[in-house]
């Protein structure tokens, strides 16, 4: 064969190689990319799936919440109010183990009735408000979020690029990891304090029973009753006047926090009890 045409032979057997090797190399830039992208849009919707849960939990706590609160105003905290005032002759000025003025109580009890749904209305604002400081606004590297929730990313077409915004995603998805576990932490202070809130309501039903039945064997003149009898109304007081200060103060503060008042009524209940024990 002269050899122009095995010169030409072995060029094109060179181009087909350099062409096949060139499509392998092809393959595997595009296979890189579609794993880089892949990976993006599974940390994205995991991270979403996270901040529903997160969001939800959250708010069907507070919403339990609420409704405990507004409930102890419809029927605890009304009933006592109305069975103590059937009692004469009450002087507790002098008396330290009643924590709060009785009048003060009197009138948050009619303040909440007259203004029920407004409170109601107002718990869930400063709810919803949580939420949406710790996780609505969240931004972490340089990945917007959309209504709490991570965009879709735009896929790329080139690796580096493809990378970079990788790590600008994973950094957005650990912030708002840390984000879920703050709420996750107030969702479970929620918790514990409606758990505490039960144990003082019914240690103030209880009281209220009590009351009743003291009414109804010695009458209603304070000055009358036995030492025994004046100290189970005195913790009933203080019972429904602890009750009174929680179910009557915000959870949170402006940033989202637990409020240092509620959270110290809520740690006194404990030593509240022990004194009724």
């Amino acid at each position: 064969m002269p050899l122009p045409f095995i010169i030409a032979g072995l060029a094109v057997a060179a181009t087909g190689i350099v062409g096949h090797a060139a499509q392998e190399v092809a393959n595997d830039y595009e296979a890189e990319l579609n794993s880089i992208n892949r990976s993006m849009e599974k940390m994205k919707e995991e991270t979403n799936v996270r901040i529903i849960r997160s969001k939800d939990n959250f708010e069907s706590r507070i919403n339990t919440l609420s409704v405990q609160r507004q409930r102890i105003y419809n029927t605890t905290l009304t009933k006592f109010s109305e069975v103590f005032s059937q009692l004469k002759n009450v002087e507790f000025e002098k008396d330290t183990t009643v924590q709060t003025d009785i009048t003060k109580f009197r009138q948050n009890i009619l303040e909440f009735n007259d203004n029920s749904s407004y409170k109601s209305e107002l718990w869930s604002k400063t709810s919803t408000s949580v939420v949406t400081s710790l996780l609505f606004g969240v931004a972490g590297g340089g990945i917007m979020f959309a209504g709490g929730f991570i965009k879709s990313m735009k896929l790329s077409y080139k690796i580096d690029e493809a990378k970079a915004e990788r790590s600008k995603l994973r950094a957005a998805c650990e912030t708002a990891e840390k984000k879920c576990l703050q709420i996750d932490s107030l969702t479970q202070y929620c918790k514990t304090a409606y758990d505490t809130i039960s144990s003082l309501k019914m240690l103030t039903d209880l009281s209220v029973k009590q009351v009743t039945k003291i009414i109804d064997e010695a009458g209603t003149d304070y000055k009358t009753y036995s030492l025994e009898q004046r100290q189970k109304i005195r913790m009933g007081c203080n019972f429904a006047m602890a009750l009174n200060d929680i179910a009557n103060t915000e959870i949170f503060d402006n940033q989202g926090n637990i409020n240092p008042q509620f959270k110290k009524y809520i740690d006194g209940v404990q030593e509240l009890k022990q004194q009724g024990a």
